[in-house]
């Protein structure tokens, strides 16, 4: 028992607010064929599709039937009369409120037909057998089946089960010969009598919800089926809700079952909906080419200090981001934008950024200048003039002045990146990689002599989207390298493949 419903006595049974709303309601539910759809008895044989399907046939023979007034031969002569109420296209006049209500009452008599036809049908369970509950449980109490003497007699006009399937071939046909006669007679209307057939169409609607409806309740013709309630003893009781208690226990063993199943499903597809066999090909080729592990002298994942880290900037990396020349020696035609592999082309350019602490002062005997970890409390925000400096620099370059402007992650369009020994901020003093090969080679050399990267630098993130048009695979890669406050430099890198072919609505909201 999942509710605690107070027992009415005898006099509140009997106020007129309680008669009065049982009768409504009792009334709507179960005589008024649109409004008992939404609230039909749950101990009715007339279903819910049945109840559908007579007012399916009812607004179709409306419409054949109003459809059938209005004659080809007699066309209206003007387009508007002084005794109609128009609203937008609509006229409306008491003439044709008079049509829909009487095409109304006479497409209530094939309605009221089906409908006595669906009341009077069985079931295939019929509902003089006692429930399978009332049975399970005498079955377990091992006791004979109560027979019921009293059992009133049938109607003679009680239908078996299988006259379903000739009622619903009735429906049917009625539906799909006023749709004939619509469609061919629809055809030759003008504007004019569409406007007329829709406004006697609407008003027969309205009049068979509040008109028709309401007075077909008291119709002699109303067929109800007595209901036969078997109440359950005191043991029956207790066993039944012992068996409402392990279904709610099963019911919420099935819904954790399927959350996790979902979940699983997520993961399932977050992971694998992005499989591409050319991924690993392309992030092993970027490796190769980028990281250069088989040149000792510019190779990325063993550089150890700052010079290190400068002679591969400027004699690998930057000459990796532009185009050169092929093996022949010949130009790179028809090359603009793409990477020295030939393959890959920039998308966009690509940013080298900084993080930096501020300098905190503290005597000591070693130094007068402490240098600390990197974190988000101590991380510099000042901007420079070119050398870390605040006197005004003749340096003309604008890329140079701007690689010493501290710009915020709103600015940069940046988020917050994670490595092996700190969490970085989306912030910091950014270079950008535009312009011609020269012009790069240039600026490098120029930052590298103002010493850009120096002991207070904490991280340098050069970040890189690439497209491959041959395997039509995206690449964002990522080049990290740590600046620890006692000397170290951790050189760190991430090549990040991603293919928007073959992916569907479902993945590209994972996504």
């Amino acid at each position: 028992i999942e509710r605690i419903l107070p027992i009415a006595g005898e006099s509140q049974k009997q106020e007129f607010s309680y008669v009065l709303s049982k009768q409504i309601y009792h009334s709507v539910s179960e005589g008024h064929l649109w409004f008992s759809i939404f609230s039909r008895p749950p101990s009715n044989r007339f279903t819910r599709v049945q109840r559908c399907t007579c007012c399916f046939v009812l607004l179709f023979t409306a419409m054949f039937l109003n459809i059938l007034y209005y004659d080809q031969a007699n066309e209206a002569k003007t387009t508007k009369t002084t005794e109609s109420l128009s609203f937008g296209p609509l006229y409306i006049t008491p003439q044709q409120i008079g049509i829909g209500v009487i095409v109304e009452l006479l497409s209530l008599v094939p309605t009221l037909l089906l409908i006595q036809l669906f009341r009077r049908t069985l079931s295939r369970r019929s509902s003089q057998q006692t429930s399978p509950l009332r049975e399970a449980l005498y079955k377990l109490k091992q006791e004979s089946m109560p027979i019921e003497s009293n059992r009133k007699k049938q109607s003679k006009c009680i239908f078996p089960w299988w006259f379903l399937f000739i009622i619903y071939g009735l429906s049917f046909l009625l539906a799909i010969i006023s749709t004939f006669f619509i469609i061919v007679r629809g055809i030759e209307f003008g504007d004019l009598k569409t406007q007329k057939w829709l406004t006697s169409l609407i008003s027969g609607f309205f009049s068979s919800i509040l008109l028709i409806q309401p007075l077909k309740k008291q119709s002699p013709f109303t067929h109800r089926t007595q209901i036969h309630v078997n109440r359950l003893d005191e043991n029956e009781l207790v066993g039944a809700r012992d068996r409402r208690v392990k279904e709610l226990h099963m019911w919420s063993i099935i819904r954790e079952l399927l959350t996790y199943l979902c979940f699983l499903m997520i993961i399932y597809l977050t992971t694998y909906s992005n499989i591409n066999p050319n991924a690993f090909l392309q992030v092993k080729q970027l490796r190769n080419f980028f990281l250069n592990t088989k040149q000792i002298d510019r190779d990325y994942t063993k550089i150890l200090t700052i010079d290190q880290y400068w002679n591969w900037l400027e004699n690998s990396f930057v000459s990796n981001i532009r185009a050169q020349q092929w093996y022949n020696d010949e130009a790179p035609r028809n090359l603009s934008g793409f990477i020295n592999d030939k393959s890959n082309r920039l998308i966009g350019w690509a940013i080298m950024r900084q993080l930096r602490i501020k300098i905190d002062s503290c005597e000591t005997k070693i130094s007068s200048v402490c240098k600390r970890d990197y974190s988000f409390f101590n991380e510099e925000k000042q901007s420079f003039e070119p050398g870390w400096i605040n006197q005004t620099s003749k340096i003309s370059n604008s890329s140079i002045r701007r690689a010493f402007m501290y710009r915020t992650g709103d600015e940069l369009d940046t988020y917050i990146y994670v490595g092996d020994h700190e969490t970085y901020n989306s912030g910091g003093y950014v270079y950008e990689y535009r312009g011609r090969l020269a012009d790069l080679r240039s600026n490098l050399s120029e930052l590298h002599r103002l010493n850009w990267i120096d002991s207070q630098t904490r991280a340098v993130i050069i970040q890189l989207s690439l497209y491959n048009p041959n395997v039509a695979l995206f690449t964002c890669v990522t080049f990290l390298v740590e600046f620890l406050s006692t000397g170290g430099l951790f050189p760190q890198s991430r090549f990040e493949p991603l293919s928007f072919q073959g992916l569907d609505i479902f993945s590209y909201f994972l996504l």
